[in-house]
């Protein structure tokens, strides 16, 4: 028995021991020296597993198994994710080389997570091979006694600067080579899901460049803006002409006073600006641009009574379609019994930018 061997059957004898020990006879103050008692010890594990890991690479033992990488292999073998075998890879290339043997211990004694090894390490790597070792080691001894202080994001910004700090005369150089890979890295990551839950919802799940989600932020706080929500409690129109933040002032919300969350106004905002692109500006997507089909029959719509049909075939109640009216541009059709096209017309509004203006200040939002 090798002395790993012997120390991780000791961790989980020792843990077996521990699983049915209720939490609940605990102090206050017993709980939480205990969470910080055994993030250091999985903080530890963790780093075992990293070097572990690197070994699997370095060995080159996934392509000797006839798996297709590394990834795939720790996804069959062990019954990862892809998300959680990708970490694994991410922490083993960042903190098991020699230069980063401070951050690794540091790690290893529970000092650091595997987030912030990884900050750490990826930083360390990315100096050049002139910047003297004890430069080196200096430099991490202060980013791991920071990260003891900072958050992660406050030492991940800490981490991208390390190079113009330690090496002046090529930062330039070394942080434009950062930001282009992380940007290349950004895009082959960007992918998008959307999933319907059944219940009238549907998730939206993926990853988007930086950039891209600033812009997006910008948009939903400028959509969500407490100033624009006040518009229909006194009835006074936003700055932009339009009516208040999508559902506001709780038509469609089970709380009575219509107060909404931050989240929840960010989402109703992400609504609301879903509602409002500009469809004949995007791309043609088959015979017609990104356009959603709405089909009510005439008495449904009047009354506000029944459903109507999406395109997509999804349901869509007769007061939430006429709500959307308000904005749409409206196609009148003329079917028959058997849904034949009678007569098409051609799209119109309601009513033109100013009358919208009127009618937000008369009716206090739409109606």
């Amino acid at each position: 028995m090798d002395g790993l061997q012997g120390c991780l059957r000791t961790v989980t004898g020792s843990l077996a021991a521990v699983v049915d020990v209720p939490t609940w006879t605990l102090t206050d103050e017993q709980v939480q020296d205990r969470l910080a008692e055994a993030l250091r010890a999985r903080a530890g594990v963790e780093e075992l597993v990293s070097r572990l890991v690197g070994s699997v690479v370095e060995r080159d033992l996934a392509t000797l198994a006839g798996a297709s990488s590394a990834r795939s292999w720790l996804m069959g073998a062990h019954r990862m994710s892809a998300g959680a075998a990708a970490r694994l890879l991410d922490q083993a290339k960042a903190a098991d080389t020699p230069r980063t043997a401070p951050t690794r211990r540091a790690w290893a004694a529970g000092r650091l997570t595997g987030e912030q090894a990884v900050a750490i390490g990826g930083a360390v790597n990315s100096l050049g091979d002139d910047v003297p070792a004890a430069t080196v080691r200096s430099a991490q001894v202060d980013l791991v006694d920071q990260a003891q202080l900072l958050g992660h994001r406050q030492l991940q910004i800490l981490c991208r600067h390390l190079v113009e700090v330690v090496d002046p005369e090529t930062a330039d150089a070394k942080l434009g080579e950062q930001l282009d890979a992380e940007e290349r890295r950004a895009r082959e990551l960007t992918a998008l899901r959307v999933g319907r839950l059944g219940n009238g919802t549907s998730r939206i799940n993926g990853r988007i460049p930086d950039l891209h989600a600033d812009m997006l932020r910008a948009a939903l706080e400028a959509a969500a803006s407490p100033r624009r929500a006040a518009a229909v409690r006194t009835g006074v129109p936003a700055g932009d002409g339009v009516s208040p933040v999508f559902d506001v002032d709780g038509d469609h919300c089970d709380r009575a006073d219509g107060v909404l969350s931050h989240q929840q106004r960010l989402g109703r905002a992400f609504c609301e600006l879903i509602e409002h692109l500009p469809v004949d500006k995007l791309p043609q997507h088959g015979a017609g641009n990104a356009t959603v089909v709405v089909t009510v029959g005439i008495d449904q719509l009047r009354s506000g009574l029944g459903e109507a049909v999406l395109d997509t075939g999804n349901p869509l109640s007769a007061g939430e379609t006429r709500r959307l009216a308000c904005n749409a541009g409206l196609l009148p059709t003329v079917l028959d019994g058997t849904s034949k096209i009678l007569d098409l017309g051609l799209a119109r509004r309601l009513f033109d930018r100013h009358q919208r203006i009127a009618l937000a200040v008369r009716d206090r939002g739409c109606i």
